[in-house]
């Protein structure tokens, strides 16, 4: 039979979306306690588990309390200093850390974010909780951890074989890294990209000032893994006598249809609403865009809000792909690995597979603290995006907080574009991270 259960974290914390879960006849209440708490990561043991606002004994079988096909059911549970302390505590066993870091793997861990935990408690700061009960743990000079006495450091043989587990894990993720990411693999999609751009600039009777390429290729965050072909975006700055006279709704269509009859004796083209799409091309998705050559100032000025900015966006195109090419490479390993894992989750709908852009956005943002390899740079992004409705996330690249579309700034989540300064990816009108949150908090990263 199937029963409905909603989780309730009192005490402030918000209420998990309700979902289904089927059990059998010899289901006892301990054990659908155990299945919602692994799928929903409920990081608290103090858990009731309620029909009709009636607990419900943990050694009782579900059908003798009652429970029935379509049953709605509430695990309500409740947060505790004692045990928030201990689960910190465990965190800090093996070493010491700063804030950012132990909160960051708290989240990863436990599904909930210290924040959360704190506001259910009716504290304000992680601070306040050491004066609240018992604990071992020691701030500082910024740094968390515990008193010399409560410390679980492994010595000898126990010690080296620690390291040689850590260093073993983190070779899982550049193994797999290389094996979506080659060196023959980029080589051949870069040049075969280079000979397309060269070919549709011969083709094409256009004035082109540049030609600037973009997608995952001109990244440099492409992988090779799944039934997708690399994407790659080319845009065409043509040349104009007035570019901020000209109505794109007036020149941009005939423009496409043109170019679309054009490039079909040579290619497969799908005219789409602002741009081309090239198919059958054997090593990659390409999207060939058109805009007016402008000056990054008198782009911006067109493109001050949500409703402008989408008519200029590929305009953009050179200072964001900038942005993200110069990372790292460490950092664009993170990336492409992240982009493999999204391709191995089921999302039922186009609204609920994280974009590219946030992928790559959430990345870079986790990785100003420093992770020391890509098993604990995966874990620190996995922790963001199973909390991802609560992310805030701004740049200073190139504009000022004072230059944000002012709405924008009252969103939630908040994940902002580091070049055109009215546009959240995280938009819940375009991207709905319920999904993502929930892949992220039960992830297997090589299931």
């Amino acid at each position: 039979m199937k029963v409905k259960v909603t989780v309730d974290l009192s005490s402030g914390l918000e209420r998990v979306p309700s979902f289904n879960l089927v059990v059998g006849a010899k289901d006892t209440v301990a054990s659908l306690k155990e299945r919602v708490a692994t799928v929903s990561l409920v990081p608290f043991p103090d858990q009731v588990l309620s029909l009709e606002n009636q607990a419900l004994p943990d050694d009782a079988l579900l059908v003798g309390c009652g429970v029935e096909d379509g049953s709605s059911l509430v695990l309500s549970a409740k947060p505790s200093i004692d045990t928030f302390l201990r689960q910190l505590e465990e965190l800090l066993s093996s070493r010491e850390m700063s804030k950012d870091e132990l909160c960051l793997l708290y989240c990863y861990k436990h599904g909930v974010s210290v924040s959360q935990v704190l506001k259910a408690l009716g504290l304000r700061h992680l601070e306040d909780l050491l004066s609240r009960g018992k604990s071992s743990i020691q701030v500082s000079s910024g740094r968390w951890r515990l008193g010399t006495e409560a410390r679980r450091e492994p010595k000898g043989d126990l010690a080296d074989l620690g390291a040689v587990n850590q260093s073993s894990e983190n070779q899982r993720y550049v193994d797999l890294h290389n094996s979506i990411c080659s060196r023959a693999f980029n080589s051949k999609a870069s040049r075969a990209l280079v000979e397309l751009v060269e070919d549709l600039q011969q083709i094409l009777p256009l004035h082109i000032h540049q030609a600037v390429k973009g997608g995952s290729m001109g990244k440099g965050t492409a992988t090779s893994a799944g039934f997708k072909r690399p994407d790659a975006e080319v845009v065409f700055f043509l040349h104009a006598a007035n570019p901020e006279t000209l109505l794109r709704e007036k020149w941009l269509p005939p423009l496409l249809k043109a170019s679309a009859d054009i490039l079909k004796s040579k290619y497969q083209v799908e005219l789409m609403e602002d741009s081309l799409r090239l198919h059958s091309l054997p090593t990659l998705r390409v999207t060939l865009r058109f805009a007016p050559a402008m000056s990054l100032i008198q782009t911006k000025a067109l493109a001050k809000s949500p409703s402008s900015w989408r008519l200029f966006q590929c305009s953009f195109v050179e200072q964001r792909v900038h942005f993200v090419a110069k990372q790292p490479g460490s950092v664009k390993m993170t990336i492409r690995l992240l982009k493999w894992w999204r391709d191995q989750q089921e999302w039922s709908a186009p609204l609920y597979e994280p974009s590219d852009e946030i992928l790559e956005l959430i990345a870079i943002h986790s990785a100003q603290s420093k992770p020391v390899d890509q098993q604990q740079a995966i874990a620190r992004v996995m922790a963001l995006l199973s909390n991802f409705d609560e992310v805030s996330v701004l740049w200073s690249n190139f504009y000022t907080k004072a230059e944000i579309w002012a709405p924008l700034l009252h969103q939630k989540p908040l994940l902002m574009d580091p070049v055109i300064s009215c546009v959240n990816h995280a938009d819940p009108k375009v991207f709905d991270s319920r999904e993502l949150m929930r892949h992220a908090r039960s992830f297997n990263f090589f299931r």
